[in-house]
């Protein structure tokens, strides 16, 4: 039976997960057109960018209780799939997740906290485990360079809790808005080189894409159906990797909920007998 490492490189989860920062070899992306210099539009780019921060901050201060469930859709050279992704948590951490290949084709079962992570394939009665939250997915075979919480923070308008809250420069956008080049290091804080995006805000505040790298190592995050009662919060995230892999993750259900989970359905218990092992190193 194929193990847990096999199937996700079969079913590229990678694609909705890659949306924060490639790895450090990254090159920086080219900026067209060049640096704004005029005083007066850098003053209305830097009070866009203070809005879309102070939305993303309340969102996260406010975080609660919550239910999202989603699809994913994705293509690759090889093959086509849909996914089902069902998250749920009390806040930021810890977060659960259920991934799905199809009714009653559970594919992984997902914890992470602020410090561990727990991946169990049922089919396989193994469990892949790793103390550092950041880099788990990475070292499970899949391109991601974050975890299951940075998801969750992208699905719930959370975007300074993946995104750098401050830019190095900003650019005009020829459709509207402003493209702000930011730097940081990888989310596994291990000492990788600064890796530098472009994060488009529309007109509006709204973040409209995400970018980094080039050639094969180009990641594109496009985001839009922004939610009626939340006009900032994207209800359709787009992903192109490199030039032949793409997927679109579109959510369903995103419902805030009253009562919190209790501690028990938050947990990840493995059954008797279940094989623990260490991420691989990659």
């Amino acid at each position: 039976m194929t193990s847990l490492r096999t199937m996700l490189q079969r079913a590229p989860v990678m694609l909705l997960l890659a949306v924060a920062l490639l790895s450090g070899c990254a090159t920086r992306q080219a900026q067209v057109p060049a640096h704004i210099t005029d005083p007066a539009v850098q003053t209305k780019a830097q009070e866009l960018w203070e809005r879309y921060v102070a939305d993303a901050e309340t969102r996260a201060e406010q975080a609660g209780p919550f239910r999202i469930n989603a699809s994913l859709r994705y293509s690759t050279p090889d093959s086509g799939h849909r996914l089902v992704l069902r998250a749920w948590g009390n806040g930021i951490a810890p977060v659960r997740m259920d991934i799905e290949a199809g009714v009653g084709k559970t594919l992984a079962l997902i914890r992470q906290d602020t410090h561990s992570f727990i991946a169990y394939d049922p089919r396989e009665g193994r469990a892949f485990v790793n103390n550092n939250s950041g880099s788990a997915l990475l070292r499970l075979g899949l391109p991601v360079p974050f975890g299951i919480s940075d998801l969750g923070h992208l699905m719930a308008g959370r975007f300074t809790k993946v995104f750098p809250e401050k830019y190095l420069y900003v650019d005009l956008v020829p459709e509207g808005g402003f493209a702000y080049t930011l730097s940081a290091v990888s989310h596994e804080h291990d000492g990788s080189e600064a890796v530098e995006g472009v994060l488009k805000l529309s007109p509006e505040g709204r973040p409209t894409e995400w970018s980094v790298g080039t050639g094969d190592k180009r990641m594109v995050l496009s985001m839009n159906n922004f939610d009626e009662t939340d006009p900032t919060l994207p209800g359709k995230f787009s992903i192109a990797l490199g030039t032949d892999r793409t997927a679109v993750l579109l959510i369903k259900e995103r419902t805030p909920l009253d009562e919190p989970f209790a501690a028990q359905q938050l947990k990840l218990d493995l059954p008797e007998g279940t094989q623990i092992k260490p991420l691989p190193d990659n």
